[in-house]
């Protein structure tokens, strides 16, 4: 038999809960912490709500463990802290009032969850669009530019405001942060042909054709129709930039 991971491993459990016309069922995970004893035999530790381990023991046969139990390798990981819980809680009041249009109080709490994670990409984005939303450009700017200096940007969770940051930035007229945001990013992914379209159009509103030009081209090289591509050098053209 093999030798398991060690590690938190899940049980479900289904249990019946009232009696009669009330009586129903309900699913309960219970954590432990696992580990083999020898090849027949696999000893589990029950951890409570706080991943606390408990004085429960149980030796498992093999094959009773695999039917009932499941590795949870990334268990601890997922688990957020006290004060992670805290900026999250933030967020969502913000997020909340911006819904409701009352940006102050969104803008309290942006700020709150900041003074608890300075870098946190969705309060700090989030601030940046309540600006926008107040007509406060210069606070906007400000924000939306140390934004695109934070390296958690670039990660996949964050995708949703890596995409609005770039657009966010060139509608400012931030195009020099835009540039350097995009080419950033292109140190993660050098063949996205959108992104060196996005350079390209960033110089282009820029002024600096020569440069669009440049990236443009290593656009329409990885995808000769991409039509954005495209339209932009029609516009460069037309522009005698080319």
């Amino acid at each position: 038999m093999p030798v398991i991971p060690e590690g938190v491993y899940i049980e479900t459990v289904v249990q019946s809960i009232g009696t009669g016309s009330t009586a129903r069922k309900q699913e309960i995970r219970n954590c432990y912490l696992a580990k083999s004893l020898d090849e027949e035999l696999v000893q589990v530790q029950l951890m409570d709500m706080d991943d606390k381990l408990l004085p429960i023991f149980e030796k498992v046969p093999w094959a009773d463990f695999q039917r009932r139990f499941k590795h949870e390798p990334d268990y601890f990981a997922r688990k957020k802290s006290p004060l992670e819980k805290k900026v999250d809680q933030a967020i969502a009041q913000a997020e909340a009032h911006v819904r409701r249009q009352e940006y102050n109080s969104a803008e309290f709490e942006y700020n709150k969850a900041l003074k608890l994670d300075e870098e946190n990409v969705r309060a700090n984005f989030g601030l940046g669009k309540v600006y926008l939303s107040t007509g406060e450009m210069d606070k906007a700017k400000a924000t939306f530019a140390k934004l695109a200096k934070i390296e958690a940007v670039f990660e996949v969770k964050n995708k949703h405001v890596f995409n609005e940051l770039g657009i966010e930035l060139r509608r400012l007229g931030l195009y020099d942060q835009a540039i350097d945001y995009y080419l950033k990013a292109l140190s993660f992914a050098q063949d996205d042909e959108h992104l060196h379209f996005n350079v390209a159009r960033a110089y282009f509103e820029k002024g600096d054709l020569k440069n669009s030009m440049l990236f443009l081209g290593k656009a329409l090289t990885m995808k000769p129709d991409l039509t954005e591509a495209r339209k932009l050098l029609q516009a460069i053209e037309k522009a005698g930039g080319y």
